[in-house]
């Protein structure tokens, strides 16, 4: 729970997608696409409680969920993406889960989620 990275909702990565393939001029061609801030499984399991109360997941401590012995933060610089392509994320965490959360109750899969 304690490793954080820049978690981006996919969302924005397809707003950004969608704009890098639809500008006029590019004076770049490689671009960072995420929110700018750090976020961790804690912060998930947080939104997720907010929407499934009775949800029974925890996330244990540590740096590295991969297995490692040094965790390593990832925050993309987004600025480039800002200036050029006008990419500004409109999810953060708790909102991308939310959104993705009802996504799924409309498409009917989360039965018993209120």
């Amino acid at each position: 729970a304690d490793q954080r990275d820049d978690l981006v909702y996919n969302r924005d990565v397809g707003e950004a997608v969608f704009r890098a393939a639809t500008v006029a001029t590019l004076s770049a061609h490689v671009f960072h696409i995420g929110t700018g801030r750090l976020s961790g499984l804690g912060e998930v399991t947080e939104a997720l409680r907010k929407i499934c109360p009775d949800l029974k997941v925890s996330i244990g401590p540590g740096l590295d969920y991969y297995g490692g012995t040094i965790g390593s933060y990832c925050c993309f610089d987004i600025g480039q993406a800002r200036e050029v392509l006008g990419y500004a994320p409109r999810y953060d965490l708790a909102k991308g889960v939310h959104d993705y959360a009802e996504l799924l109750k409309l498409l009917d899969l989360t039965p018993g989620v209120a």
